[in-house]
């Protein structure tokens, strides 16, 4: 109840069972337990890794449906960070969301194009997409 870091490692393939259209692109993921953040608005986001089943050209936004809408080019999503490709990218920086919601039982990750907001065009590798996520409490922001 007091922590104030979880880690969440997710891939596409999990959760198959319940969601049979998951794809590497765009997946949901079924908590084995539910996760609490309270309260509202103390918790954020990031990625800590990633690796992609699939291999695509130009930039994508990576995006959680938990977290808060940012500003996405002409658009609002939400975005947890930009990402390019590469294989098993793990970022020594984090770029902090804010989560929206207190109570996680599923979640939902997909990615979408930077030019057009439309899924991307991929070859896959026939393996899952990876991602890491990193919750933190309280988190103290540094002024300009």
């Amino acid at each position: 109840m007091g922590e104030r870091v979880h880690i969440l490692h997710l891939n596409s393939s999990s959760s198959e069972q319940t969601y049979s259209d998951n794809r590497v692109e765009d997946f949901r993921f079924h908590l084995p337990v539910p996760l609490t953040l309270e309260p509202v608005g103390d918790w954020f986001c990031c990625i800590r890794q990633c690796s992609f089943g699939f291999a695509f050209p130009g930039p994508l936004y990576l995006c959680c449906d938990i977290c808060q809408d940012s500003i996405a080019g002409e658009r609002k999503l939400p975005v947890l960070r930009v990402v390019h490709q590469r294989t098993g990218v793990v970022y020594t920086t984090c770029l902090y969301v804010p989560v929206k919601i207190g109570y996680i039982s599923e979640l939902r990750i997909f990615l979408v194009r930077t030019r057009d907001y439309k899924p991307p065009e991929y070859s896959t590798t026939g393996k899952p997409t990876h991602v890491t996520l990193e919750f933190v409490r309280g988190l103290q922001l540094r002024a300009p």
